[in-house]
Order: structure tokens, then sequence, then C-alpha cells
């Protein structure tokens, strides 16, 4: 599952960030006047995706206190994620973001209601990190949450016209299957976590056309 997850992030932001220049990109916010912001969410988000894949390979390798240690380092880039995430909502509302009809009050639900389920799922997932199989539903389904930014951008994923529907979520099903194979079960974290992944996907949108919610943005989208 961290594997698929860095695939779909890396070939989402393979043209406008991990190979800009070398392959095609339909939207690059690095050129809409602030390179240096983007860049360094880019390279936190990067920093989040490769501690995941560190984590789960410490685990594999049976080294788990090295993965506790390592795991100290989220206190890091966590912060990071969500200062540098938040940065660049704000200034995609105040510019526009691509490929979009919608005004930049709506679509900005979708990058504020995604990094607050992403911290507050993998705040949950830390808390809970003495129970292993808890502690490991819960930071991939927060990754999932955000690596829909990745997916949101693969050109097929694009040509299906569906914007509304994060493709992203159709990881659960194997994560389903993996907790029927394994304990005959779905185990309370992927049912919990996994509701509340569809049920804020659903709801970005919807919420984003109230006019309490762009009431409650409009000051961030005034340059």
């Amino acid at each position: 599952m961290a594997a698929m997850l860095t695939i779909l992030v890396v070939w989402g932001f393979g043209g406008s960030f991990y190979l800009r220049g070398l392959l095609p990109s339909r939207a690059n916010h690095i050129d809409d006047g602030a390179p240096l912001l983007y860049i360094a969410h880019g390279l936190a988000f990067t920093a989040w995706m490769l501690l995941l894949l560190a984590q789960v390979g410490l685990v594999t390798a049976g080294n788990t206190a090295q993965h506790r240690r390592l795991g100290q380092a989220s206190l890091l880039v966590l912060p990071a994620v969500a200062i540098s995430g938040l940065a660049v909502a704000v200034h995609a509302g105040r510019h526009g973001f691509h490929e979009t009809p919608l005004p930049p009050t709506v679509m900005l639900a979708v990058p504020l209601l995604s990094l607050g389920y992403f911290l507050i799922v993998v705040s949950l997932g830390l808390l809970r990190r003495r129970d292993p199989a808890t502690h490991k539903r819960l930071m991939i389904i927060a990754t999932m949450m955000v690596a829909g930014a990745g997916t949101s951008r693969i050109p097929q994923v694009i040509s299906l016209g569906m914007p509304e529907f994060d493709v992203t979520q159709l990881l659960l099903v194997p994560l389903i299957l993996w907790d029927w194979h394994s304990t005959g079960r779905i185990h309370p974290a992927t049912l919990w976590g996994g509701l509340s992944l569809l049920a804020t996907n659903a709801i970005m949108i919807p919420l984003g056309l109230t006019p309490a919610w762009q009431g409650l943005v409009a000051p961030l989208t005034r340059l």
C-alpha cells in the first residue's frame, strides 16, 4: 500500500515536480509566481512519503526499535507538510486553481479539508502507535487522503471526466480484502477510517458551494 501510494504521487506530480521539464504537465504551479513555496511543499510531502516507506520497510525487516526511533521524525515532517500545505492552498485560492471552472472559494474546501483530515488521522495513528494493527491502518488511510492530490493529476484519471471522485479511495478495497483474509473481519480502523475518508471526500465540494463556507474563506482569497 505504501509503495502504491508513492507510485501514484510520483506519477501524478511527475510533470510538474519530480520530472519537471521532461514530462508534459497540464498544471504547473511552480510557474505561478511562488516557486519556492511549491518546491518547499513538494519536498515536505516527499519527505512524508519517504518516511512512510522507510517505516514500512523497518517493520517488514523486524527492526521495530529503529522504527520507533525514526517515527520521531514525523514530529518534524508533519508541521512542515501542514504549514507548507496551508500556504500553498492560500496561494492557489488567491491566484486560481488550475483545470477547474469552480471559484477559488469553493475549491479551497478540497485542500483545507484534505489537510485537516490528514492531520487528525495521523495524530490518531501516532496516539495508537502501541497498537500496531490500528496504527498502520490509520497511517495508510491518512496518506490516501493527501495522495489524492497526485492521483487527480494522472492523465488517465483526468480522462475519466470525474473530478469529484478521488480514485485513491479505491485502495480501500485491497485493505478491506486483506482484513477479511487475515482476520475474518474488517478491522475497526479500516472501517471507521475508510468511512470517514469517503465522507470527507464526498462533502468537500458541496460544503464549498455553501454561502457559509465561501464567506468563511473569502478573506483567504483576497490579495
